[in-house]
């Protein structure tokens, strides 16, 4: 392989570069060298071709020569872009969700990023900061990669602020534009924009339940009458650096903190409500809880961007 390519140098006479292996096959009386990709610089410009080069058999010595019809020039791939996620000018697919945004969890001092991608399945399917820089490249392997995969959703450990901070995630994460690129099951192209920003809600505070503690192995939760569970926050208006906000929902979370879910699947009961921005309060059903048990609740301030920070305790039943 290395003679055929040594000898296509010098049938161009430039330095060239093969990104994608080249296939050498008999053809009848020829021999041919398939090469869908190569580059090649000249004064300092860079680029791209497919071509097919065929030598009768019985030369001696081989002899390429290019299959005229079978040049042609193509872009330029960056070496650090994976296969199927080089941008697309022809692309006419667009996912159909791509969520990239921050969890602060004021509580527990931590945040991470969380991203969800969503679509009609894909075979490949990378994510480029504003920058350029790809942060993450998905490819299910075999059979699932045969069968495709249409969604997924990941979350970013998170460290205590204390070891990594909210500057040192901001400085890491540029806010901007987040470009999608990847390709479907059969192969074609898709392209969608992800919007980050560093917008963080301040924490809600939870009025109700009175008296939840924030550590549960520290202190004595506070019992709450089942039949009466009101779970009360303050509205949030401004991030954590004091700019106004905007809102979409809240979210509350109440667990069973007694509960593991089973080896195979979540079971443990967990109720879960998205509530309109202008709601502070929910109701929690009797039936949900059990006498005796460890609860934590967990209120979610969502704003426009998609970021959300959390503000928790616990509590227990009689």
């Amino acid at each position: 392989m290395k003679k055929y390519l040594t000898m296509l140098t010098f049938v161009l006479a430039v330095p060239v570069t093969a990104q994608q292996l080249p296939e050498v096959f008999s053809d009848g009386d020829d021999i041919v060298l398939d090469i869908p990709y190569f580059e090649f610089e000249s004064e300092g410009d860079t680029s791209a071709f497919g071509v097919v080069l065929r030598s009768p058999a019985n030369a001696n010595p081989i002899s390429f020569t290019i299959d005229g019809p079978s040049l042609q020039e193509l872009t330029v791939v960056d070496p650090n872009v994976p296969a199927g996620c080089e941008e697309n000018p022809d692309a006419t697919l667009e996912l159909e969700d791509a969520y990239l945004y921050i969890e602060n969890n004021d509580t527990d001092e931590d945040t991470g990023v969380h991203g969800f991608f969503d679509g009609d399945g894909y075979s490949v399917l990378c994510v480029f900061d504003p920058n350029g820089n790809l942060i993450l490249e998905e490819r299910p392997q075999n059979n699932l990669g045969d069968l495709g995969i249409s969604g997924v959703f990941f979350e970013s450990v998170e460290p205590e602020n204390d070891e990594y901070s909210i500057d040192d995630l901001k400085s890491d994460f540029p806010e901007g534009q987040y470009k999608v690129r990847g390709l479907d099951p059969e192969g074609e192209a898709f392209t969608a924009e992800a919007t980050f920003t560093h917008d963080i809600p301040e924490a809600p505070e939870i009025t109700s339940p009175a008296g939840l503690v924030e550590d549960e192995e520290e202190e004595e939760p506070p019992e709450v009458d089942p039949s009466n569970v009101v779970i009360s926050w303050e509205a949030v208006t401004e991030t954590i650096d004091g700019d106004p906000i905007v809102v979409t929902s809240y979210e509350v979370i109440v667990t069973n903190d007694e509960i593991d879910d089973d080896p195979n699947g979540f079971s443990r009961p967990i109720y879960d409500v998205h509530l309109p921005p202008d709601r502070t309060s929910l109701t929690v059903p009797e039936e949900f809880f059990t006498a005796e048990t460890l609860y934590e609740v967990e209120v979610l301030v969502l704003e426009l961007s998609g970021n959300q920070t959390i503000g928790l305790g616990f509590f227990q039943t009689p």
